[in-house]
């Protein structure tokens, strides 16, 4: 007889103390029963650790099966509830790879291929180019194809065409704006950027910058510091104040004073800028910066140069410099990397403090990163793998450096990070053939769940007593609430004009349920409406200034180019009036904001009204034509 380490069955079920033998136990001979011992049960932990062990697991299987079947739902695939139907599912999949094989090798045979010229009396290499691809479109290419991408804004007191990049109507010398700009969309449009080009305008200034002597002095500096820590530094905090203000005040041991006069001349200029007054003695503060530049921005690497470089960006980008801030940024970014910002530190190193400072520098670059990058239609400049970054989100933290419930201003960070995940995660980081309207979707549901996940007082439901009670006492808080919500809704505007822009999108449509091409459609339609109206709420119910009245015209534009666009490609539309409406409404926006150091307000309110008074429509062959929402 052999003895068991566990009871059988019929004991167990019975609560019966089971004698343990093989073949039967003394029970069930004496009973006559049936005497099976089955193997324990191996239980799952309900511990987080087991559960996100999971949950990566299930979320690798997905990316694979993602990248195996390009444009198939897995949603479909969770519903499968019978065998024929996932036999069916699977003979769809398989057909699918034996498609994309072929294609595969359709695209390796025109590959580039390199022969040897022999009857050449020297040896040199043919190219036969055979890619496809995105190419620059004619009508964005300038006179000379070689050098007429050249650019130069050293020139600060002229403009030609706006600042944002919105109206790039002259190609030549202006830099390269690619597919996802909204220069890109007009053109797609079919809407002639050339008929509201203009000669080179002095951009208005009302006082000539005073005397040297006097911006030098402590009275003047300490209203320009007061403006930078109220204006601007609760959106964009990356200097870290108390360690700034102590070396302003000589309190603390500068390690190089050049690299201090570029940060600091900086935080003067961006402070003098903010100032609702009409005046361009930020401009004097800006040449201080640069003329502390020289080989400290290429020889030398610091935080401090990392932060200066990327106000620098910001501020350029406000003065009519997209390129320049362009290049700034992109400095700063590389030597970020050059620190290893994008890593975490060791767990030895307990200094909380110094480990959000990394994390906050290094947030405010991914952040301005993908802002620009979209924006202007140019490719990401870092290529990282999730396993290369390794550095942890900043934490909400209030003025002590501790962790707080309560509003902090590193939440405009925090919030504009996550959205940014998702939306590389689910949309910028896919393949082509990925970018479906199911994906589009998909994207849209995320950002949503990801706002929803912030605190309470940043939801669009918390009642207005509770609200105003939090805006009260940190006056910053609006703008940041405004401020996540139009970039939730500019992604989702980027990436369904992606799919329009798109001139493959029309052959692929016909996959897709007239349905599902309805829903986002009307959500394009809403999310332009909703932006409108909520950068309209925010200018009639907050005291403007220059930061926020830009920010304000960049999400408006973005939002008028869907009505724009709709209005110029449906023209027998009923939604038509609709359209005009919301681009009367915008205009008006833009005579307000043109007030706060905007320039580009005035092209762009010239444009609005010349498209919408205009009985020229400009029919074009694109996804509109297909996407009615009166149909």
């Amino acid at each position: 007889m052999f003895e068991m380490d566990r009871a059988c069955d019929s004991c167990r079920h019975k609560k019966l103390k089971c004698s343990k033998t093989r073949p039967k136990c003394k029970k069930c001979l004496k009973n006559g029963w049936d005497c099976c011992y089955s193997p324990r049960i191996k239980r799952s932990p309900l511990t987080r650790v087991h559960l996100t062990e999971v949950e990566s697991r299930l979320e690798y299987l997905e990316q694979l099966l993602t990248e195996l079947f390009p444009g198939v739902d897995l949603d479909e695939i969770y519903k499968c509830e019978s065998y024929d139907k996932a036999n069916n599912l699977i003979g769809r999949l398989l057909l699918s790879i034996k498609d994309r094989e072929a294609g595969l090798n359709e695209r390796e045979k025109q590959k580039p291929r390199f022969h040897f010229d022999s009857s050449a009396q020297e040896q040199k290499w043919i190219i036969d180019s055979g890619y496809g691809g995105r190419s620059i479109p004619l009508n964005s290419l300038p006179r000379d194809p070689l050098l007429g991408f050249d650019w130069n804004e050293e020139e600060s007191t002229y403009l030609k065409d706006d600042c944002m990049g919105f109206l790039n109507t002259d190609s030549d010398n202006r830099g390269y704006y690619g597919a996802g700009s909204p220069s890109s969309t007009l053109n797609a449009a079919g809407i002639d950027l050339a008929l509201f080009s203009s000669p080179a305008t002095r951009c208005p200034t009302t006082s000539p910058i005073s005397d040297p002597l006097l911006l030098g002095s402590d009275l003047v500096i300490s209203k320009l510091l007061d403006s930078y820590s109220v204006n601007f530094h609760p959106y964009f905090p990356v200097v870290f104040w108390q360690t700034f203000m102590e070396c302003y005040r000589n309190q603390s041991e500068l390690r190089f004073s050049h690299q201090w006069q570029i940060l600091f001349n900086t935080v003067l200029a961006i402070g003098a800028w903010c100032l609702t007054e009409e005046s361009d003695i930020d401009i004097f503060y800006y040449e201080n910066a640069k003329s502390h530049l020289g080989k400290e921005m290429f020889e030398s690497g610091s935080l401090t140069l990392v932060v200066a470089l990327s106000l620098l960006s910001k501020y350029a980008a406000w003065k009519q410099k997209p390129n320049s801030s362009y290049m700034y940024h992109g400095h700063a970014l590389k030597m970020g990397v050059s620190l290893g910002l994008h890593k975490e530190l060791s767990p030895a190193v307990t200094d909380i403090c110094l480990k959000e400072q990394r994390r906050r520098i290094w947030c405010s670059l991914c952040i301005q990163e993908y802002h620009i990058a979209l924006s202007h239609g140019r490719p990401l400049q870092f290529l990282f793998s999730k396993e290369d970054v390794s550095i942890s989100q900043p934490s909400s933290m209030n003025e002590s450096e501790k962790w707080t419930t309560e509003p902090s201003i590193y939440l405009g960070f925090i919030g504009s990070m996550r959205l940014f995940k998702v939306f590389d995660k689910l949309w910028y980081n896919k393949d082509r053939s990925s970018k479906t309207i199911n994906s589009c979707l998909r994207l849209c549901e995320g950002l949503n769940a990801t706002l929803k996940e912030l605190p309470k007082f940043l939801q669009k439901d918390i009642s207005s007593l509770v609200l105003s009670r939090f805006v009260h006492e940190h006056h910053w808080l609006s703008f940041v609430r405004y401020s996540l919500r139009w970039q939730k809704l500019w992604l989702v505007l980027y990436a369904i004009r992606e799919l329009i822009e798109d001139s493959e999108f029309t052959d692929t449509e016909e996959k897709y349920s007239s349905t599902t091409s309805q829903r986002c459609c009307i959500l394009l339609q809403e999310s332009a409406q909703e932006m409108i109206t909520s950068v309209i709420t925010f200018i009639d119910n907050n005291k403007l200034t220059p930061f926020f009245a830009w920010n304000c015209t960049f999400y408006l534009f973005n939002a008028a180019l869907i009505p724009l666009t709709s209005s110029m490609s449906q023209p027998s539309s009923k939604e038509r009036a609709h359209w005009v409406a919301q681009l009367q409404s915008v205009t008006e926006a833009l005579e307000v904001l043109k007030n706060f150091k905007v320039p580009s307000c005035e092209r762009l309110i010239q444009m609005i009204d010349q498209l919408s008074d205009s009985i020229r429509l400009v029919h074009h062959d694109d996804f509109f034509n297909n996407w009615k929402p009166d149909q």
